[in-house]
């Protein structure tokens, strides 16, 4: 950590809180959060099935692409290449420097001249010190803003903050942050195709390799290299009220390592050129296709294919924990007039009204993964009707299952009353006596 990261670090003093007592606020999002609900249930159902749909078809390619695929190629030549046109392959070898051409960093013209990179690919890092805006919610009525400076690789508009005359802004930032132009543009640039042996991959296939060495050239004019960046104060807001240095600039530039140049690829060879391998078409999965780069040529069929298999379904599972919170959300947001209606009770209210919330979001867990569990498994009983028919089940289990508790809870509700409304019926009817009273 540099001087300026260790100044950024130290916190001015604690969160400045702002207090509103209009209750209106908080009901108003509430309605449009009830409005949302709906919504935000179809578009989780609709993208959880879309999740499936995607990983049925790409196990189903890759299942295909390992049965038509023979072994690794290792050191391929033009005859390998004529003799496998059109045919799908997995073959290794190493990244090519000829014909490459010099990439160089965009927007900035110091920049564009001094850097010239032979490499598969070339990445711009830009980091601007700013300042930072943080709102936490702490009650329905209280709202905390604090501010704190960090190094950002994006623009963050400081013209929308909204505590400028809290101890927080003053303390750690007092200054807007300056525009980011003029600066060089981050992202990266690509060459348009590399040589692999006797065969070419193009683009699609590079951005598989890392590009994390740092590229290194001679001092830019008005620029200086400090722990592998370059830095300048040309965008530092001018005046004594900046004296945290916002608007300090570092950039850096990252391309591939050439002294690990082994790959290994899984693609249909079109006349030398690496495409993408299409799969046989079905009436659920029209078009699907291979095309892959992992880099060292220690690849064998059964681990390539494995690891193809392994990545999938953990991006499978993680789409599907996320389609489950957001359907969470969606039934937590609709079961919101319980809160509200807690919210009326004089004096607990809105401490009844939290506790309610608070119950519902839990319990909303359960209707989430329900609904969940039945959209993987309609989408899955085309292809595995077993595994469908088994997730449909438990669907209808769990839904079962809260009815008979919801019954169970409801005829303890009525069994209750029946044994109190007696009790009360007598105690109000009868006869009301005056002991010690005085004729």
């Amino acid at each position: 950590m540099d001087a300026i990261e260790m100044e950024a670090a130290a916190a001015g003093d604690g969160p400045t809180t702002t207090t509103s007592a209009e209750r209106g606020g908080a009901a108003g999002r509430r309605r449009i959060c009830r409005a949302v609900a709906p919504l935000l249930l179809g578009a989780a159902a609709v993208a959880v099935g879309w999740n499936e749909h995607r990983a049925m078809c790409s196990q189903t390619a890759i299942a295909e692409g390992k049965r038509v695929v023979g072994t690794t190629i290792r050191g391929s030549s033009d005859a390998v290449r004529r003799a496998t046109d059109g045919a799908l392959l997995l073959f290794a070898g190493n990244l090519s420097k000829s014909r490459l051409p010099h990439l160089r960093p965009r927007g900035h013209e110091g920049f564009n001249r001094a850097v010239a990179v032979v490499g598969v690919g070339l990445r711009t890092e830009v980091e601007m010190l700013q300042c930072v805006e943080q709102v936490e919610q702490k009650t329905h009525n209280v709202t905390a803003i604090t501010y704190r400076r960090a190094w950002l690789r994006r623009y963050e508009n400081s013209s929308r903050f909204q505590g400028k005359a809290t101890r927080s802004w003053l303390a750690n930032c007092n200054v807007e942050n300056p525009s980011w132009e003029g600066l060089p543009v981050p992202g990266v640039v690509y060459a348009e195709s590399v040589r692999i042996g006797a065969f070419t991959v193009h683009e699609d296939l590079l951005r598989s390799v890392p590009l994390e060495v740092r590229v290194t050239r001679p001092t830019i004019a008005n620029w200086t290299k400090q722990g592998g960046h370059y830095r300048t104060e040309q965008w530092v807001v001018p005046g004594a009220r900046n004296k945290f240095k916002i608007g300090h600039v570092r950039v850096s530039f990252f391309t591939n390592d050439w002294q690990s140049r082994e790959v290994t690829v899984l693609g249909q060879n079109h006349m030398g050129s690496i495409i993408p391998w299409e799969a046989s078409p079905s009436w659920l999965c029209p078009a699907s296709s291979l095309l892959k780069l992992r880099m060292r040529d220690t690849w064998t069929k059964e681990k390539f294919f494995e690891d193809m298999h392994t990545k999938d379904g953990a991006v499978v599972w993680v789409c599907r924990f996320a389609g489950l919170g957001a359907l969470w959300i969606a039934f937590g947001l609709l079961a919101a007039p319980v809160g509200v209606a807690a919210d009326c009770v004089p004096w607990i209210g809105p401490k009844l009204g939290d506790s309610a919330e608070s119950v519902t979001c839990c319990l909303a867990v359960v209707p989430a993964s329900c609904c969940c569990s039945l959209v993987v498994g309609v989408v899955w009983m085309a292809l595995y009707p077993f595994f469908g028919v088994a997730t449909v089940v438990l669907f209808g289990a769990a839904c079962v299952c809260v009815a008979l508790s919801g019954e169970r809870q409801r005829g303890k509700a009525v069994e209750a009353a029946r044994r109190v409304t007696p009790l009360v019926h007598r105690t109000c009817s009868a006869p009301l006596v005056l002991h010690g009273a005085v004729a």
